[in-house]
């Protein structure tokens, strides 16, 4: 016979296992995403001659799927108390 308590363990051990699987996946999202060499330094005009601007210039935008997927992770995380 399954109690209130077995239940409620079977639903924590879901929701570590699911936010395992997610953070999984935005890690393979990550890696491919950044695998692209998305954001590259710059050197640019200063005030004059002698001064130069380095900057970190984005080229390709975030996968949205990755804010989505954070969102749900943060969300099914376990809280440790």
């Amino acid at each position: 016979m399954t109690t209130n308590a077995d239940r409620a363990l079977e639903v924590c051990r879901d929701r570590v296992a699911r936010s395992a699987e997610t953070r999984a996946t935005i890690g393979s999202i990550w890696n491919e995403y950044i695998g692209q060499v998305p954001r590259r330094f710059v050197l640019k005009a200063g005030r004059d001659d002698s001064h130069r601007i380095v900057a970190v210039e984005t080229f390709d935008r975030m996968p949205v799927r990755l804010s989505t997927l954070f969102g749900e992770w943060l969300l099914s995380a376990p809280v440790e108390s």
